[in-house]
């Protein structure tokens, strides 16, 4: 069954852990390269990150996390060109834009 990853720095993971969320990827623990590698191979369903462990990345890797569909990859930010790039990836996995009215 696709499960919801997290993978960011402590902190970040931590807000979901008090969650209830048991899938988590500290960046600190495991290089970010290396877990959205073995989570793009795997099942997961949606993988979470933060802009700061997302462009540690190499780019390469980015431009397939943002391309990949399945799993879905969310990169929450505080800008507001995050909530776009949402929106597309919502529209790409789903082919539904739930934000047209």
């Amino acid at each position: 069954m696709p499960q919801l990853h997290i993978v960011g720095s402590q902190d970040f993971c931590l807000g979901f852990r008090l969650a209830g969320l048991k899938s988590l990827y500290p960046s600190e623990e495991t290089p970010a390269q290396k877990t959205f590698g073995q989570l793009l191979e795997g099942r997961s369903g949606v993988i979470v990150t933060d802009i700061t462990t997302f462009s540690s990345v190499d780019k390469k890797l980015q431009l397939q996390l943002e391309q990949s569909a399945n799993p879905v990859v969310v990169v929450l930010s505080a800008d507001d060109h995050a909530a776009d790039s949402l929106r597309e990836r919502v529209k790409s996995a789903i082919g539904v834009d739930v934000w047209n009215k």
